[in-house]
This record gives C-alpha cells, structure tokens and sequence, in this order.
C-alpha cells in the first residue's frame, strides 16, 4: 500500500468512525429530547399550581373585592388536596427547624391566614413567580419556585407604602384521578420590608 492510500484508507476509518459517532449522539440527543417533550406538558401542569395558589392570594389580597377571602379560597380549591397542608417560615427564623414554621391545615383555614394578614392594611397584593424548578418522578413530583410579592397601601387613591417579600416556595404535588393537586405548601421568607413608604 502507498503512502497515498495508506492515508486515503486512514481517512475513509477516520470519516466512518466520526459519522459513527455522530449518529450515536443524534440519536441519544433524540431520545433525550423526547423524553424532555413528553415531560413537558406534565411541568407545565405542576407550574399552573404555583401560578393558581398566586392568583388565589392575589385575590385574597385585594381589598376592593366584595369577598377576597371567598374568591381566594374557591381558587386555592383548584389547586390544593382538602388537606394540604402549608408550611410557612418567617424572616429571622430556621428554616430546618419545622417547629419554627407556623402550621396550617387545609385550604380554606389557609386562606383565613392570608386574610389575616392582608385585611386592614393592603389594598392590593401582586405575588410574582420565577425560577420554576419541577422534579417529578411517577405521580409524585416537587416544585421550586422564587417569590417576589409586592403588597401596596392605599389611601385616597394614592399609594402610601409599598413592601415586598422574598422567599421560595415549595410544592409536593401529587397526581389524583388524572389531575395533579398540591397537598403541602412550604414558604420560607427571607425578607419581608418596606420599598417605598411616602413622606407624611
């Protein structure tokens, strides 16, 4: 065999041994985004959870309504098992320490929390959601989300003060009769402060 064909042979092994390789990957690239597709409407479902239990606390935190904490409960009731259970961790406290969480059963009793909280001092609430991280493994599944809540006083129309809360939430879903449902809530708060509070 000549130098030439010695080389011309390298290279045809080469070029097979590359386009090899290259199918290997396509297809594995292929398989896995599949497998991402066919998981894709299932995240979204778990997403929709997180976005439900916002508008539901929206609607709780929006004084002009005639019944906010009605109106917040009959979304929560969409989102949330009868016996979900939430979890909520204030600034300053441990966030593993489960004793330190104030403890919540239910929807409905939730929902009297959060009016609790609102009543008398904001006028409108607006819980924005970001960093969707969603873990599902059969009808089980997590789901991470950052929180950033801004909770607006009015007086006369004019706005008076502004606070905003940060935290995380997390979800454990679950998958009942073809639907997916919250049945336990955690929030942990790092923050929850004046932004803007306007001169007396």
């Amino acid at each position: 065999m000549t130098g030439q064909n010695s080389v011309n042979h390298i290279s045809r092994r080469l070029m097979i041994s590359f386009l090899s390789l290259s199918l290997v990957i396509v297809l594995g690239l292929g398989s896995s985004l599949a497998a991402a597709g066919e998981n894709l409407p299932t995240k979204n479902e778990i997403i929709n959870l997180m976005l439900c239990y916002a508008a539901g606390t929206d609607a709780i935190g929006d004084s002009t309504l005639a019944d906010p904490q009605g109106d917040g409960a009959a979304i929560y009731a969409g989102c949330f098992t009868d016996d979900a259970v939430f979890r909520a961790w204030f600034p300053g406290t441990d966030f593993s320490d489960p004793a330190q969480a104030v403890v919540v059963n239910g929807p409905d009793a939730w929902a009297g929390f959060v009016f609790g909280v609102f009543n008398g001092t904001y006028t409108f609430t607006q819980h924005m959601l970001s960093n969707f991280f969603v873990d599902v493994k059969g009808t089980n599944g997590t789901l991470q989300a950052y929180l950033n809540a801004t909770h607006v006083v009015q007086d006369a129309g004019a706005v008076i003060r502004v606070d905003v809360a940060n935290g995380t939430y997390t979800l454990q879903v679950e998958k009942i009769d073809d639907e997916w449902q919250v049945n336990q809530l955690d929030l942990t708060l790092i923050n929850f402060t004046p932004f803007f509070s306007a001169a007396p």
